[in-house]
């Protein structure tokens, strides 16, 4: 009987010996599968740590995982080598604890990676003779980002709005987006269309869409033609300047459109627009005022600021034109009109002989002085006579 019980014994013994032999041999190939995919996890956590601008790492210490706070940042991880190189008896459960840290620390820093790129906004940087890279660099909201190279940003999207890039500034009063050109004769602001669209547009709800804020300077290239556009589609609201710089505004959409041509003024010589008073107002009559003209003393008369029934020629005109009527005269001769304080010409502006009862009158058109003043000036011509004679100064439109 001992005998067949010490060979069961020896048999169990035996049996728990292969049976040990076996588990151990099945740890070690779960241990040696395991540190190759913790490996392999520690190379996507130091590749994904690697491309936010940290340093790369290439290897992964448990405990600083397990103790890391991964939320805004990667997990803090440190260079281990017993963690990397461990021993052939490294149990199952830490193998299996270090695999899963490493594979949740992975998870960490793909999830901050994720983040980061759904917040952070992105754009090539190259030159402009340069291939567009596969890799944008980051551009950091609420920071100066300092570029040396081109920045292009281009939208894939299928939207029908084809928005490429939206600055929105919800504060009341305050500014969404500025250009600021820092080099003399630089660009703030510089929009392409390489259709035909719209480079730049401003829209608003209510307010002034587009301002010239700084010096008010506007400049509008030239067109290579002398007169309105022959072709093209054009839209009503739209002004171009031709070759020489005339004004024309497109008053019905077509092509190429109805066009009107904007009166311009010559800087060389003082003139405006002309206007015509509601209607024609007396501003001087020597017969109710008993101060006639005399030969050879110039006359002044106001223009500008004469109101008659609520009208008057405003301050600012430049010229003015009426009707000049000249009553009895005593001598035979002409009367010169001209801007108050200017030289003297030598012209007439109406002629006529002695008369008790007859009185002649001649339509006038004459320049202004600053104060708006205009003078008057008798001459004889031939014979004798008196010196004076009655006058009346009617005015029925300016120019200003």
């Amino acid at each position: 009987m001992a005998s067949i019980s010490q060979r069961h014994l020896a048999q169990d013994s035996q049996d728990s010996q292969d049976s040990q032999d076996s588990q151990d041999s099945q740890d070690s190939q779960d241990a040696s599968t395991l540190e190759r995919r913790i490996a392999h996890l520690e190379t996507q956590l130091a590749d994904l740590i690697g491309a936010n601008g940290r340093p790369s790492v290439r290897s992964l210490d448990a405990a600083a995982v397990a103790q890391s706070d991964v939320v805004g940042d990667a997990p803090n991880v440190a260079a281990k080598s017993d963690i990397l190189h461990a021993h052939k008896t490294t149990g199952r459960r830490r193998l299996l604890k270090t695999a899963g840290i490493a594979a949740a620390a992975v998870l960490a820093a793909g999830a901050v990676e994720a983040s980061q790129h759904s917040a952070t906004a992105y754009a090539h940087s190259v030159p402009p003779s340069s291939p567009r890279p596969l890799v944008a660099q980051p551009i950091v909201g609420g920071g100066y980002n300092v570029e040396t190279a081109e920045t292009v940003i281009q939208n894939a999207s299928s939207s029908p709005l084809g928005v490429v890039l939206t600055v929105a500034n919800v504060t009341l009063g305050q500014t969404a987006l500025v250009g600021n050109s820092a080099n003399g004769g630089g660009i703030g602001v510089l929009g392409i269309d390489q259709t035909s669209g719209v480079g730049v547009e401003g829209q608003t709800l209510s307010g002034v869409d587009l301002v010239a804020g700084g010096t008010g300077r506007i400049r509008q290239n030239l067109l290579g033609a002398v007169g309105a556009p022959t072709n093209g589609l054009h839209i009503a609201g739209e002004q171009i300047r031709d070759t020489i710089g005339n004004l024309f505004l497109c008053v019905t959409t077509g092509t190429p459109g109805a066009w009107k041509k904007v009166a311009a003024i010559s800087t060389a010589y003082p003139s405006g627009a002309v206007a015509f008073l509601s209607a024609p107002i007396r501003v001087y009559d020597s017969r109710s005022t008993g101060i006639p003209l005399t030969v050879g003393t110039p006359t002044n008369v106001q223009i500008t600021g004469v109101a008659v029934g609520g009208i008057s020629v405003p301050a600012g005109a430049l010229g003015c034109f009426g009707v000049l009527t000249i009553s009895k005269p005593t001598f035979n001769g002409f009367v010169t009109m001209y801007p108050e304080g200017a030289t003297l010409p030598n012209t007439s502006a109406i002629d006529f002989t002695i008369s008790t009862t007859n009185a002649t009158a001649s339509g006038f058109a004459i320049g202004l002085s600053a104060s708006g003043q205009m003078t008057l000036d008798g001459f004889v011509s031939f014979g004798s006579g008196g010196t004076t004679c009655d006058y009346v100064v009617d005015i029925t439109g300016f120019v200003a």
